[in-house]
Formats: structure tokens, sequence, C-alpha cells
């Protein structure tokens, strides 16, 4: 019976030991807290700069060889004269009929 005891006790000192091995056993993050929130915090930003670059990169073509596919509209007047007006601007969403621009008439007036 003594030696059950025995090994009782052994087993019960095994389990509730609380040696110095034990913090090592520690996983990085719990030993060093501070820096993991540098760390973590590093991350979250290259995340952020590399999200706002891709938003802004999207919005530009690029190639290798020079040619980019696009839809080109020719614009001529059936009149010539000097333009006085230019109701539109650059990339300006237009309507079929609707006036771009005016044409000094003086000319025509004579």
């Amino acid at each position: 019976m003594e030696n059950k005891r025995a090994d009782d006790t052994r087993t019960q000192d095994a389990q509730g030991n609380d040696s110095p091995s034990d913090s090592n056993k520690l996983g990085p993050i719990r030993r060093h807290p501070y820096i993991a929130a540098i760390i973590a915090i590093l991350i979250l930003l290259v995340i952020a700069a590399v999200v706002i670059w891709w938003l802004n990169a999207r919005h530009y073509e690029w190639t290798d060889d020079a040619f980019i596919d696009a839809r080109t509209v020719t614009v001529g007047a059936e009149i010539a004269g000097r333009i006085t007006d230019v109701a539109v601007t650059d990339n300006q969403p237009v309507e079929a009929g609707a006036v771009l621009l005016r044409i000094d008439d003086s000319d025509y007036q004579a």
C-alpha cells in the first residue's frame, strides 16, 4: 500500500508542478504581447496600403505593347467656322442630339 501512495504522490507532483519549463511552453504571442501587437498593426497597415493602391491603380490602363482597345467616335462638323462656346467637359456623358459646341455665325449673318 505504501508503494501505491508513493506512486499517487509522484503523479500529483508531476501534474501540479509549476516549474520554469512551463513558462517556456507559452506561445510567443503570450510571451511578447507588445511585439505581437506591433506586428499585427504593421500587417494591417500593409493590407490597407495594398487596398488603397489597388483602388487607385484600377482606374488606369497600362500595357507593355502600347496598344489599348477603346471605342473611338469621330466628331465632324457639317460647316466650318470658329467655335465660340463648348457645352461639354472632358469625359462627360452626352445624349444623342445634345449640343456639344456653338460655332460663330457672323459669316452667315453677313
